[in-house]
């Protein structure tokens, strides 16, 4: 993994998990916990900006430890609030996902360079 990094477009937010190689194998589910997340190797508390959470993990995948946007990116958009890397550990990353509402993410995973794009419905046009 390269980097991480959100941006709003129009009827959408973006997240964007960027690799050097092909997108490796991942799953994406909603925080049981809501943006209360516990830290995935130091077993630390964890609090989002937010009302409700996903959870990103990546397997089998190279990590950095510093990516060029951060591993803690707090957006202010109207449904990303924020999204930290909570968890980066022999081949395992945890990404968790802060949003203000509820909604039905949709995930693409492009080419060129190799990434997965997780958008966020805004309601706003």
């Amino acid at each position: 993994m390269t980097d991480v990094r959100a941006a709003s477009h129009p009827g959408h937010d973006r997240l964007v998990v960027e690799f050097d190689r092909a997108v490796p194998r991942y799953s994406l589910a909603p925080n049981p916990d809501g943006v209360h997340f516990t830290g995935s190797f130091s077993g630390l508390p964890i609090t989002l900006r937010g009302n409700h959470g996903l959870h990103l993990q990546v397997s089998n995948v190279d990590t950095p430890g510093r990516y060029p946007h951060g591993s803690d990116i707090v957006t202010g958009s109207s449904t990303l609030a924020e999204v930290r890397v909570i968890g980066d550990f022999e081949g395992s990353l945890d990404v968790a996902i802060g949003m203000n509402r509820d909604v039905c993410p949709a995930v693409a995973v492009l080419d060129g360079p190799p990434r997965l794009a997780i958008d966020l419905p805004t309601g706003v046009p």
